[in-house]
């Protein structure tokens, strides 16, 4: 399990990450893509190995995604309905730890053995609430 309490850009960010695929769920606007910024901060300030896909990785093409994956204790997919499949999730799942997935649809991917988060963001606290 990673614990996390830091802050971040004014933000408190304060969790507990089970190990395992970890899908956030919610709208736009929820704070998802700041949880994710904020957990890769956390991972560089602790020299925990990961990487982040998200819309700035540029094109989502699985090789490429598979390969910067490699010696990753976290991994990072964000915005995921862009790009994430079952198969590439198969393979993903061998590569981290942690792959922590915000995705709005649960289509096309596997569901079964991950948890699943809602992000809670109020007056500047961010938690992820795991189920």
């Amino acid at each position: 399990m990673i614990s996390i309490n830091t802050s971040s850009d004014g933000v408190v960010i304060a969790s507990d990450l089970p190990e395992g695929v970890i899908i956030l769920r919610g709208d736009s606007g929820t704070g998802k893509t700041l949880f994710m910024g904020a957990l890769a901060a956390y991972c560089e300030t602790n020299a925990i190995p990961y990487y982040m896909c998200n819309s700035q990785a540029g094109r989502f093409i699985d090789e490429a995604i598979i390969k910067s994956s490699e010696g990753c204790r976290v991994l990072l997919l964000d915005n995921a309905d862009l790009y994430l499949t079952n198969d590439l999730l198969k393979v993903l799942r061998d590569k981290a730890e942690y792959i922590i997935i915000s995705k709005k649809q649960l289509y096309n991917i596997d569901t079964d053995n991950v948890y699943y988060a809602l992000v809670h963001y109020e007056k500047n606290y961010l938690k992820l609430e795991v189920f």
